[in-house]
């Protein structure tokens, strides 16, 4: 007669695993904007603007699930990226030009950089602030 029973061994050989984690984030920007309209000639206009933006963390989410080890073993964890801060202010400048397509209608391309005064993340280190480049399109209605 054999009597048995289950007992977890682990290897003493080490292994490493690795998990991406994907996660969302919803911001509210508040610009304070000042610009000044250079040439126009006709219905086209070219001018810069230059001002500051606050954005506010509305939510987070994780769109990944949780790490399961299963039966593993973790023994330690390494390289979380830090959480994001709440708010976070940016400076912006950047060149417009814009074009008068009816009486109430106006397309703007505005080409602009941006460049955060903080890191986003709480714990950033020695972490370089970062530099953004973007392009805003905007079609403006005048009631």
């Amino acid at each position: 007669t054999l009597y048995m029973s289950d007992e977890k061994v682990w290897d003493s050989i080490g292994k490493e695993d690795s998990t991406d984690i994907i996660k969302r984030y919803t911001y509210l920007q508040v610009p304070l904007v000042l610009g000044f309209d250079f040439w126009q000639k006709g219905k086209i206009s070219v001018g810069v603007r230059i001002g500051t933006i606050m954005s506010v963390m509305l939510k987070s989410n994780q769109l990944t699930g949780t790490y399961d080890p299963g039966e593993n073993l973790v023994i330690g964890v390494n390289q979380l990226t830090p959480s994001r801060v709440n708010l976070n202010w940016q400076a912006m400048a950047g060149f417009t030009a814009s074009a008068v397509l009816s009486k109430r209608i106006t397309l703007e391309l505005e080409p602009q950089a941006r460049y955060y005064y903080g890191s986003i993340y709480e714990k950033s280190g020695n972490a370089d602030k970062p530099w953004s480049l973007g392009l805003r399109i905007a079609m403006v209605y005048k009631f």
